[in-house]
């Protein structure tokens, strides 16, 4: 069958085939961005307190549990527990890149002190599906409480706070 394909190509072509070789090649695996690094660790503590010793009150613990998990990734980050003190550290720090994107995996802040003062701040991490991973102030548990529009409404328009983004690049 070979040498039939070889004399029909030679009759229309007038010229010999060239022998090929075949290489097989690995297709290399795409690599993860931090961001989508961060959504892995972030989806990897859903329903654990990620500060099972409560070195702070459950109810003040989201920056607390959102930097411990962060550490995961970026060893060097301090642990921090005040939204404010956390805001002005990503604002510094080069590997954060402000955004105004809901893309998974971003960190969300509404700082404390930048409101009416009637709601505490709040930070987590932008999930699927526009769900928000922080960690709930009744259990300490980490998850998904909140989506955009919720916490829009809750922490922008209630609350009055500034709302903040960043991604992890």
């Amino acid at each position: 069958m070979k040498e039939l394909f070889k004399n029909l190509y030679y009759a229309f072509f007038k010229e010999e085939l060239i022998n090929t070789v075949y290489v097989e090649k690995e297709i290399p695996k795409p690599v993860k961005s931090n961001r989508e690094k961060l959504l892995d660790l972030a989806i990897a503590h859903y329903n654990t307190d990620p500060t099972p010793k409560d070195e702070q009150p459950d109810e003040y613990a989201c920056v607390h549990s959102l930097t411990t998990i962060l550490k995961k990734l970026v060893p060097d980050i301090e642990i921090m527990i005040y939204t404010p003190t956390f805001l002005k550290a990503l604002q510094k720090d080069k590997r954060f890149k402000p955004t105004t994107e809901f893309k998974e995996g971003n960190i969300i802040i509404s700082p404390t002190l930048s409101g009416n003062g009637t709601i505490v701040g709040h930070t987590g991490i932008i999930g699927k599906e526009g769900k928000i991973y922080s960690n709930a102030s009744s259990t300490g548990l980490w998850y998904d409480k909140y989506d955009n529009v919720s916490w829009i409404s809750r922490y922008s328009r209630q609350g009055e706070l500034e709302l903040y983004l960043f991604e992890l690049i």
